[in-house]
């Protein structure tokens, strides 16, 4: 199988009545009562009382660490290899993870997420701690010791560099420990796959305006950042530029397959273990050395490896882009948008659905600007949100219409779903995103104000 057809084949046809199913994936600063990260073994305790439910614990190869645990407790069975959702830790420990099984309508998802949140908020507050309705940790330092304990991020970590964290607190890669994001699967078909992902790329700073929520962190205010968490990407990650933020746009699966292939390669996965891939500049390179491959394990021996083109795959987890497509699941993943208050955490997903849905006037919308106007706007918005402009337009009237795009797109649906856009229409009338109110309660009230105002309960 070529390699474009291995990246292909979960895209299915589009069918005549199946509805879009919907996945998620949260991400939340889970801190002490003080908004200090959570020690790590309150973690453990955590998968420790998991286990004892009947949930079953994973532990990673390198460490021997618990690091996830998964159940189905949805009927849902998705599309492509969602069978259990799993709760695990992210970059950071003090970053609880929560995947979903996808849903068919964005009601059912909303139940499934709060069955869920209850048995990790519940667990929580017995030991005095909280998840955050928030892009970042608001007090702790990006460190090294914040790092969950998964032997693969020491490859990640030996990648990294210190243009952005100073070296005695680690290397650039640990500011991820800090990090939280809403990021949502969406199913989209063959046809539609390369369009859709330049679309929802181009549009995605709107989505900022919205969604902006991470201006205050390492205990102080930032002076130039109301989404520091999405800005991360491009200062921890200067030496991969062409993997982060909005892609030029892609012509072709060939050309998107290939923008992959461009980039240094990082591991791959084999029986479970990750490998490192050694002695190659591009992934591409690695494909066509075949079986003449060196690799390296976590536990640091030197194995032979052999290039498969499945592993593009897993390869296309590292397009850290605002819009991505997932090969895996047949899905297009946004993943713009820093964690919400408890009010919005559907309100993600239900705009990228309403837009997917739209996807002809999203075009249009989109087509109001040359692609390059949207990717210089993906800066302005993260420093302004509502007070960005791209070619000296305000963007408030395209957040408008974006709102209104989606909001047809759920209606077509006939579910009554558009009524999960409501916070999004309070926020654009009120020219208030969360970062805007974070800020308000945080130079009123300070940061114990703060810290509780973004308690999920």
């Amino acid at each position: 199988m070529s390699i474009k057809s291995e990246f292909c084949k979960n895209f299915k046809t589009k069918p005549k009545s199946t509805l879009r199913r919907i996945g998620l994936e949260l991400e939340f600063p889970t801190v002490t009562s003080a908004g200090n990260a959570i020690n790590y073994n309150v973690v453990r305790s955590l998968f420790a009382y998991l286990k004892k439910t009947s949930w079953t614990t994973h532990m990673d190869e390198g460490t021997n660490e618990v690091v996830s645990a998964e159940k189905n407790i949805s009927e849902s069975k998705g599309r492509f290899g969602y069978e259990n959702d799993v709760i695990s830790t992210d970059v950071g420990y003090c970053t609880i993870e929560v995947s979903l099984t996808p849903e068919i309508d964005l009601k059912t998802l909303e139940n499934h997420w709060n069955l869920l949140k209850n048995i990790i908020v519940q667990f929580l507050n017995s030991h005095n701690s909280y998840l955050l309705g928030y892009g970042v940790q608001p007090l702790s330092l990006p460190s090294k010791k914040l790092i969950a304990n998964k032997g693969r991020y020491i490859f990640f970590e030996q990648d990294s560099m210190n243009r952005f964290i100073d070296q005695k607190m680690g290397v650039d890669l640990h500011v991820f420990a800090t990090s939280a994001a809403n990021q949502c699967h969406i199913d989209i078909y063959k046809d539609e796959a390369i369009r859709a992902v330049n679309i929802c790329n181009g549009l995605s700073p709107l989505i900022t305006v919205l969604t902006a929520n991470a201006p205050i962190w390492a205990g102080k205010l930032d002076t130039e950042w109301i989404d520091v968490r999405e800005i991360f990407w491009d200062k921890s990650w200067s030496n991969r530029v062409n993997q982060t933020g909005i892609p030029d746009t892609f012509s072709s699966y060939n050309d998107y397959v290939n923008r992959l292939c461009e980039f240094r390669p990082l591991m791959v996965k084999r029986n479970g273990e990750y490998i490192k891939i050694l002695d190659c500049r591009t992934f591409g390179e690695y494909l066509k050395k075949g079986s003449t491959n060196k690799g390296e394990t976590v536990s640091g021996k030197f194995v032979d490896l052999k290039a498969s083109t499945s592993d593009i795959n897993f390869h296309a987890g590292f397009a850290w882009w605002n819009v991505r497509l997932s090969p895996s699941h047949g899905t297009i993943e946004f993943r713009v948008s820093g964690q919400q208050p408890q009010n919005a955490i559907l309100s993600v997903p239900a705009l990228a659905l309403g837009i997917i849905e739209n996807l002809d006037e999203a075009e249009k919308l989109y087509g109001k600007f040359n692609h390059n106007d949207w990717q210089k706007l993906r800066f302005d918005t993260l420093r302004h949100g509502f007070g960005a402009k791209i070619n000296n337009i305000s963007v408030i009237p395209l957040v408008k219409d974006l709102l209104a795009i989606s909001e047809k797109g759920l209606k077509s649906r006939g579910l009554k779903e558009e009524v999960y856009l409501n916070e999004f229409i309070k926020r654009y009338k009120s020219r208030k995103n969360p970062a805007d109110n974070a800020i308000e309660i945080y130079k009123k009230k300070g940061m114990d104000a703060l810290v509780k105002e973004l308690h999920i309960k």
